[in-house]
């Protein structure tokens, strides 16, 4: 998933999708523009936050308002 700053990886078990990610990768393309650091344990309210809007999916991401 991308955002404005950054692009954010989760590897989660197909097998069991409503258990934790395995993993999570975060790069800030505004720091790191080649994606060489992964940040996601040094910002843990960024990931949690952006795993719920993952797990929202596109429908749940779309503005206030639109279907």
């Amino acid at each position: 998933m991308r955002t404005d700053r950054y692009r954010f990886v989760v590897w989660q078990d197909v097998r069991n999708p409503s258990a934790p990610p395995v993993d999570v990768e975060l790069y800030d393309h505004l720091k790191d523009p080649d994606e060489t650091v992964n940040v996601a344990a040094k910002r843990p309210k960024l990931v949690e936050r952006l795993l719920n809007q993952f797990r929202q999916g596109w429908r749940g991401n779309l503005p206030a308002g639109k279907s």
